[in-house]
């Protein structure tokens, strides 16, 4: 159920030009019924807002928690 969750995110997403990274159990193949699926976003200049994503994500993962990052969000670290 999680798998199938997980290709409705990202057929739904990457039709609209995001670019998606699966992380976590799931990706790690350890996934439970205490996980999420986590998920980073890179919305880049799509001009898709965050919330719009959050939007679409929530409609298409039932009733699995989805944890959404976005990489626009994350820093670098400087060596």
């Amino acid at each position: 159920m999680a798998l199938a969750a997980w290709y409705s995110i990202k057929l739904e997403l990457e039709a609209l030009g995001l670019e998606l990274t699966l992380f976590g159990s799931l990706a790690k193949g350890d996934f439970s019924t205490n996980s999420d699926i986590d998920v980073i976003v890179k919305l880049g200049d799509r001009g898709i807002s965050r919330s719009a994503v959050d939007r679409i994500v929530s409609k298409v993962s039932g009733d699995i928690p989805v944890d959404l990052l976005f990489v626009e969000d994350l820093t670098q670290v400087q060596a």
